[in-house]
């Protein structure tokens, strides 16, 4: 269920680092890859924010939030592993 995004990656709201809740109808912002300048999103619905390193915090899906976090140093700002797939951090 990706799809590619409607506006330019330098135009995407993402949730800010005090973000107390994902709003109704967020899709996971997780990468998939680019064409011609826009990402190809995960586009899932968002139920999680998880920061990647020092970059701004994303919404993301259960699933690709797991990932982030067990493979790219993602952490949980809002949802945490008890939320996640399996209960697994």
């Amino acid at each position: 269920m990706s799809k590619l995004d409607e506006v330019p990656p330098e135009q995407v709201k993402y949730p800010g680092w005090k973000d107390t809740r994902v709003p109704e109808g967020a899709e996971c912002q997780d990468t998939l890859g680019m064409v011609g300048g826009r990402y190809i999103r995960c586009a899932k619905p968002a139920t999680v924010i998880v920061a990647l390193g020092d970059d701004h915090p994303y919404y993301m899906c259960r699933e690709c939030a797991r990932f982030c976090v067990a493979n790219r140093g993602g952490k949980y700002l809002l949802g945490g592993p008890s939320e996640a797939v399996a209960g697994k951090p």
